[in-house]
């Protein structure tokens, strides 16, 4: 669900405007992928975390898979693996000139960094 839904949106979206300026996709498109992973893992933590309402409907996200239940150690597994992404996806921003775009997209990934 989190590659096909959410990842697949910041693909498709980051993809088309680089093929609209002519610029090569592919670290574009990479980066959009791991980031919309990224995104939605500190989605699902943030649910876990305040209403849960994922878990009383049934939904199985990070959180929950890593653990079968909702306690301290899958939450920071969770974190770990929301940094991962994180970090694939910056790693595809290290080949791309300084700007204010590239720093915004790094400040972006601080906040939901942990």
């Amino acid at each position: 669900k989190t590659e096909c839904k959410t990842a697949q949106l910041f693909m498709t979206a980051l993809e088309s405007v680089m093929i609209l300026s002519d610029a090569d996709t592919m670290d574009a498109v990479e980066f959009a992928r791991n980031f919309g992973i990224a995104f939605q893992i500190k989605d699902d933590l943030n649910n876990v975390l305040t209403t849960q309402s994922y878990i009383k409907s049934g939904v199985y996200t990070a959180p929950v898979i890593l653990s079968g239940k909702v306690k301290q150690p899958s939450i920071e597994k969770t974190y770990c693996l929301l940094n991962n992404y994180l970090a694939l996806a910056s790693e595809k921003l290290r080949h791309i000139e300084e700007n204010r775009y590239k720093r915004a997209l790094i400040e972006l990934m601080e906040i939901y960094g942990q």
